[in-house]
This record gives structure tokens, sequence and C-alpha cells, in this order.
């Protein structure tokens, strides 16, 4: 996990015990993120909003799926760009996801790096679903010709 954090954020990067989980917090003092210690080659990441509401979960697993974080300079998660580690591939696909001020999740695009298909798979939070649902191209009609 790597943590571009910001200035004004707090970071507790060093878990006082081993097996404790590291937490990132808002400015404010309120718990942003915290990632769950490593288990059986799988660790969490749960993503708060300001009154301690559970945003956004995700599983990261080692050698297969990571995420780096990147914060915003209120404390909370700005960005989060996931990896997968495919095969032998010099530059794996990338799943970029932005979050709102307080760790909503709202939109998330794939990548392709090695440029093979150019249109970028975009998906946007549903938040009473709590589900990503794909962007939708509408097409429209020309006005008639009088």
């Amino acid at each position: 996990m790597l943590f571009a954090s910001a200035a004004c954020g707090q970071n507790d990067s060093l878990p006082k015990a081993s097996g404790e989980p590291l937490r990132h917090f808002y400015v404010n003092g309120a718990v942003s993120v915290v990632i769950t210690p490593w288990t059986d080659g799988r660790r969490r990441l749960i993503l708060f909003n300001l009154y301690g509401d559970t945003t956004f979960t995700f599983e990261e697993i080692k050698a297969q799926l990571r995420a780096e974080l990147i914060f915003a300079g209120n404390g909370a998660v700005k960005t989060m760009v996931l990896n997968t580690q495919e095969g032998n591939k010099a530059d794996p696909p990338r799943v970029k996801i932005t979050f709102d001020g307080t760790n909503g999740p709202v939109v998330r695009a794939e990548e392709d790096p090695e440029g093979r298909d150019r249109r970028k798979s975009v998906s946007f939070w549903d938040k009473k679903t709590r589900e990503w649902r794909a962007q939708e191209v509408i097409s429209c009609m020309p006005v008639p010709e009088k």
C-alpha cells in the first residue's frame, strides 16, 4: 500500500503492535480509512465518512490486486488506483476510482495502458443500491429538416 498523504492529513502509518490496523484521519480527527492487517494474503481497506459510516470497502490481495490511495488535503481519499498483477504484463490494466470530499465513491474508470482499446469503461456509483452502474450512451435522432 502506498500512501501519498497530504500535509494536513494525519496518518498512523506505523501500528503500535503487530496485527493492529493502520488508520488515516480527517483533519478534524475522525477516522477516514482503516486498513486491516494481512491475513492469508488479504486485507481490507474500509473508508468512512465524517459521521463514521462506512462508505466503501475494498479487499486487497497480495501479488494479484494492489491499491494505491491518494489523499486530499482534508484527509479524505481523493483517488484509489487499483493495479492487477496479470501474468508477466509489463503494464497491467488499471482501475481508477474517484471519491468525493467525504470518501463517497463517485466514478470508476478502467484503463488499458497497452492502448489496445482506447475507450475507457466508466461506471458511476449508485448511492441507493451501493453498486456501480455503467455509463449509458444515449443516441439521439437528428432533428428532421422542414
